[in-house]
């Protein structure tokens, strides 16, 4: 985690969790080293690829919502309430990628049709990175 301050003189903690894997609730990979971060967070901010992730190359390629679908299961499923007791924000990156406007446009209707009677999400940012 870092600590930073703002201009505002607020002090920010900031808990990156990079490579939140499946099963990481089950402590796989290095599960509750990573979660254990979060449970200090007060908003939770998911980046999410606009053209999707693959794991690897034995696994199928996830959507933008199939993966935002997966990280938010694991953070419920490692603490209960963590995802509905907390703020949201989406921002999803790689928008200078060819098709990204179609593909925000999908996740934001997945997630209006889907999941946004389960998971409050405050805001959708699109980011080019």
């Amino acid at each position: 985690g870092h600590l930073i301050t703002t201009n505002r003189q607020k002090k920010v903690g900031i808990a990156d969790i990079p490579g939140l894997i499946e099963g990481a609730s089950d402590n796989r990979g290095l599960g509750h080293v990573f979660l254990q971060h979060i449970e200090r967070t007060s908003t939770l901010l998911f980046v999410i690829d606009v053209q999707g992730f693959q794991l690897n190359y034995k696994l199928p390629r996830r959507t933008p919502f199939q993966t935002f679908g997966y990280l938010c299961r694991e953070l419920e499923l490692y603490m209960g309430g963590l995802i509905t007791k907390r703020p949201i924000i989406v921002a999803v990156n790689k928008m200078d990628t060819p098709n990204s406007d179609e593909e925000y446009s999908k996740f934001v209707q997945e997630y209006q049709d889907r999941l946004s009677g389960l998971v409050k999400v405050r805001s959708i940012v699109p980011v080019s990175c």
